[in-house]
């Protein structure tokens, strides 16, 4: 792999040479064409363990692009290559069927919850890096409300960010998301339960002064039904965090990227 610093650019293919622009790198990368053709990928039978890999891997795409789905509500704290994350642990789940024939393993997030928690929208600023605080997440009885407590935030000592910033304000978002299984009528990968991103819902604070005294937060937010009526669901609970560099009656000023967002809580 090579990258384009001359003065001619382009996209696509020219001769045996693949060119593409890697928006988290900011440079236009230059391959070489090769490997076995799509014909002999999907037909030929010494390719049978290549296109278990690929359904495989298909599955985990999907159900990670589900996921962030889910938070669309909160994308615009998203930043910095997070995706391809996201697919790797999705694999890791998958893999710990053991069960399914390989190439049909499902992905059973209900089951591996507490590995969802790893997850972080910005991998230049992972959220559990970001608030360094101890805070808590409760799933009310009826299983429609959470509830996150952080008591006595300090911003000046518990919050850290590397460039300067004047306020902050905190994001709330609980999705659903479905374990997904093959569908050997489809012949493709299904979640068991379809359109749960949906059912997403978020809220947002006030903005807070950097330089404030010691201050609780309390954050509520609700689903319209209650969740976890059926088996091979989860619940998935995101924090997010953004910073204005400057706030005013006019609005606020928030620089691109002066966000980030994880999974902090999973309920089953």
């Amino acid at each position: 792999m090579a990258h384009n610093d001359g003065p001619i650019k382009f996209n696509g293919s020219l001769g045996n040479i693949r060119s593409y622009y890697d928006s988290g790198l900011k440079k236009t990368i230059l391959t070489t064409k090769g490997g076995a053709n799509k014909n002999l990928i999907l037909n030929n039978p010494a390719f049978a363990r290549t296109r278990d890999c690929i359904n495989e891997f298909t599955a985990c795409s999907i159900w990670a692009s589900l996921l962030r789905r889910s938070f669309l509500d909160i994308d615009h704290l998203m930043y910095s290559r997070y995706y391809a994350e996201i697919v790797k642990l999705t694999k890791e789940i998958q893999v710990k069927d053991q069960e399914s024939p390989y190439g049909f393993r499902s992905i059973e997030a209900s089951k591996s919850a507490y590995m969802l928690r790893e997850i972080s929208f910005n991998r230049q600023h992972p959220f559990n890096g970001v608030i360094r605080d101890a805070y808590s997440i409760v799933l009310s009885p009826d299983k429609k409300t959470v509830n996150f407590t952080m008591n006595g935030f300090t911003p000046m000592s518990k919050l850290s960010w590397p460039t300067r910033f004047s306020a902050f304000r905190l994001y709330l978002a609980i999705a659903q998301v479905s374990d997904m299984v093959w569908n050997e009528r489809d012949k493709r990968f299904n979640t068991i339960y379809s359109d749960l991103e949906r059912l997403t819902q978020c809220t947002v604070t006030d903005w807070m002064g950097r330089n404030m005294e010691p201050v609780d937060i309390e954050m509520e937010v609700s689903f319209d039904e209650p969740a976890l009526t059926q088996s091979g669901t989860t619940v998935v609970v995101a924090l997010g965090i953004e910073m204005a560099t400057d706030v005013s009656s006019g609005g606020a000023y928030i620089p691109p990227g002066n966000g980030t967002v994880g999974i902090v809580e999973c309920f089953v």
